[in-house]
């Protein structure tokens, strides 16, 4: 229990730094959420359904759900693929690094994806 809490810690640090490195306004609570979001994702993706819902279309582009934001989005099957790329069930949990890649790697595709409610 503390080591999630210790490594869900470092991530959002990660993250934290990394918005503001792109000049990003952390305070504003939608960024706040979909960074949240991310962190969860990347930490259990297993957990598909508490935080986020997918569905697939045939042609590989996909529809994803943030959960707490009701907020959705399309994903094409390019950013798709790079989304599941990052989120392998190797080491997820227990690596640090892994889960951090994710972050950074999640974080900048979700804001553009997320920030705006047109993007359904």
């Amino acid at each position: 229990m503390i080591r999630r809490a210790i490594i869900t810690l470092c991530i959002f640090l990660s993250c934290t730094q990394y918005l503001q490195a792109q000049g990003i306004e952390i305070s504003d609570p939608r960024i706040r959420d979909i960074t949240n979001a991310v962190i969860q994702i990347c930490h259990v993706p297993s957990q598909r359904g508490y935080h986020w819902e997918v569905r697939v279309a045939a042609d590989g582009k996909a529809k994803v759900r943030l959960i707490g934001l009701g907020a959705e989005a399309t994903f094409s099957r390019g950013e798709w693929n790079g989304v599941r790329e990052v989120l392998t069930p190797e080491g997820q949990v227990s690596d640090r690094q892994a889960c951090r890649k994710c972050v950074e790697t999640l974080t900048p595709l979700f804001l553009q994806k997320f920030t705006s409610f047109d993007s359904k």
